[in-house]
């Protein structure tokens, strides 16, 4: 039987107390660390057969690096570009796989290693969503599935709910109600 051994990234140690205790994965990785390369090669001696990436950036490029031969990157998202610090640090997004972080580097290694990579993009199944609803809902109704969201009251809220997206620590989805 296989092992799948799930590991996530977090930034700050209390961020990654966080997901491991609410979200159940076997451990996390404090992406803002100075040692997170070594980190991230210690968790995984054998290296990566499959990444889940909703970063981009440079935290892609480290990971990528230790992905195994014929493995699987699904990117998803460009979180690195939202949260840059510097317009144009973590930018770039003159394709959708540049902007999920599958840079000029990225792809070298993807070549070189024979490495599998998509960029999932939500509305290419929109003739899908109804049956993910239920199928999502049922989970949640079994509870195999925790929904985390936060709720702000008031649309008076709106702009400050906004602005909390971009600070720490967010977790979950945001819901405005009004």
């Amino acid at each position: 039987a296989a092992v799948c051994y799930v590991l996530g990234f977090a930034g700050g140690k209390d961020s990654c107390g966080w997901v491991v205790e609410n979200l159940g994965i076997d451990g996390c990785i404090d992406y803002r660390a100075g040692d997170f390369e070594n980190q991230l090669r210690s968790a995984f001696p054998n290296g990566i057969d499959v990444f889940s990436d909703g970063v981009g950036g440079s935290l892609t490029e480290t990971v990528v690096e230790q992905i195994n031969p014929n493995g699987r990157l699904f990117a998803y998202g460009g979180a690195a570009a939202f949260y840059a610090d510097q317009f144009g640090s973590e930018r770039e997004s003159s394709n959708i796989r540049k902007f999920f972080g599958i840079s000029d580097k990225v792809e070298a290694i993807l070549k070189r290693k024979n490495i599998k990579a998509d960029a999932f993009m939500g509305h290419l199944f929109y003739h899908e969503r109804l049956k993910a609803e239920d199928d999502l809902s049922r989970l949640m109704l079994a509870r195999k599935l925790k929904p985390i969201y936060n709720v702000v009251e008031g649309f008076e809220n709106l702009p400050r709910a906004i602005i909390g997206l971009y600070e720490q620590p967010r977790h979950g989805k945001l819901q405005v109600r009004f």
